[in-house]
Parts: structure tokens; C-alpha cells; sequence
């Protein structure tokens, strides 16, 4: 049976969607984030209607879903995810103890993301914390876990899927 591609080229293909959706939605996702951000801040603060936040929830919910299944279905990214793993790792042993326990100097991915999902992250904690709002809270850590699986498949995206892991001291 012949195939119009090398077996190669169609493991390529299919190796690391979510790392290919990641990159190609970065924008929009940051969007999302921010607009969910919002969106969570004012049914919290009652000047959004609760039926909206939660439809809002459960669409970035369903984002957030598809992206994480694409990566967690995807051999290639979880070869790619230790090798980033294990050389974060190398790195983390060269700084010091602040690189082990905060990831001080290490690769933080990418920085709009990382300052989007910091004020999801602030949303959240403020909706829940402070007003007891469940979909405001909901809607906040969804757009949090939208954000840190794009975070992680893009980091992935550089990572050689051969790298392992040293022993631990």
C-alpha cells in the first residue's frame, strides 16, 4: 500500500498539534484571556449577568479542553515535554537553589502570555476570594488553564524530542 508521503513526513505532521495551534492562536488566546479577565472582574463586582459569564466559561473551558487533549494525545509532544523537562532541569542545578524553587533565570515561555494569565491568575483569586462568585472565579481559572497549556505548547515547540532526564542527587 503506497502513501503520497514517507512515514516520516506524516509523523511530522501529525507530531505536536497542540504545539501548531498554540503558536498559530497565540493572539487570539491573549485576548480571550484578557477579555475573560474583564468579563470575571465584573460579575464579581455584579455588573455582569451570571448567565453570561457562564456561557463564557464553558466556551473558554471547551478552548482549553481541545488544546490540552491535542497535547496530551500527542506522543511527540511528551517527548518533547521531557526533553524540555529534563533541560530545565540541568539548568535549574547550575543556578542554585532560587532557580529550583522559584525558576529564577530559567525560560518563562512567552511574555505576553505570562502577564496575561498573571492577571487571569489576579481575576481569579479576586473573584473567588474576596466576593465568593463562583462563575467569576470558573471563568478566571478557565482563561488561566487556556493560558498555561498555550504557555507549555509553545515552549514546546523548540524542544528536541531526545534529551534524558539526568538522575536525580
Amino acid at each position: 500500500m503506497e502513501t503520497s508521503l514517507p512515514e516520516q513526513g506524516q509523523a511530522a505532521l501529525k507530531a505536536r498539534l497542540a504545539t501548531r495551534l498554540a503558536t498559530a492562536m497565540r493572539l487570539p488566546i491573549a485576548a480571550i484571556g484578557l477579555a475573560s479577565a474583564g468579563l470575571a472582574v465584573a460579575n464579581a463586582a455584579a455588573s455582569a449577568p451570571d448567565r453570561v459569564t457562564v456561557a463564557a466559561a464553558a466556551v473558554v473551558a471547551c478552548c482549553a479542553a481541545t488544546l490540552f487533549l491535542c497535547a496530551t494525545l500527542d506522543p511527540g509532544f511528551h517527548r518533547s515535554l521531557s526533553a524540555l523537562n529534563a533541560d530545565r532541569l540541568l539548568r535549574a542545578r547550575e543556578l542554585g537553589w532560587s532557580a529550583r524553587l522559584f525558576g529564577l533565570g530559567l525560560p518563562v515561555g512567552d511574555r505576553l502570555l505570562f502577564y496575561v494569565g498573571l492577571i487571569a491568575l489576579l481575576a481569579t483569586l479576586a473573584a473567588s476570594n474576596l466576593w465568593h462568585h463562583l462563575p467569576a472565579a470558573a471563568l478566571g481559572f478557565a482563561a488561566f488553564f487556556l493560558i498555561g497549556v498555550t504557555q507549555i505548547a509553545i515552549m514546546v515547540r523548540d524542544a528536541p524530542a531526545h534529551i534524558q532526564a539526568p538522575p536525580p542527587e
